[in-house]
């Protein structure tokens, strides 16, 4: 049979093993909180990227669109010059 004292030091170690579990489930808590911290700030910044993304898709399309109608403007005028070359002579 166990002693009553035997009885006391198990029932102590077994305080003590749930006092350091409890601290390393402290000690984690505080690191998944200081991971989700950066996870959001991730989360943000990766928004931020999509966001200038989005506009910088957006202006590519502008400047793609002008430099079709300037293209389109330039062949119209090339046309016209070829059709009548008197336009580009000047007397000098």
């Amino acid at each position: 049979m166990y002693s009553k004292e035997l009885l006391e030091l198990d029932h102590n170690t077994a305080l003590y093993m749930i006092d350091e579990m409890q601290v390393q489930i402290d000690e984690k808590r505080t690191e998944l909180a200081g991971s989700n911290r950066e996870l959001s700030q991730t989360k943000e910044k990766l928004a931020d990227i999509a966001d200038q993304l989005t506009k910088t898709e957006d202006q590519l399309t502008q400047t793609e669109n002008q430099l079709t109608q300037t293209t389109s403007q330039a062949s119209s005028k090339l046309k016209l010059i070829i059709k009548n070359p008197s336009w580009t002579s000047r007397p000098y």
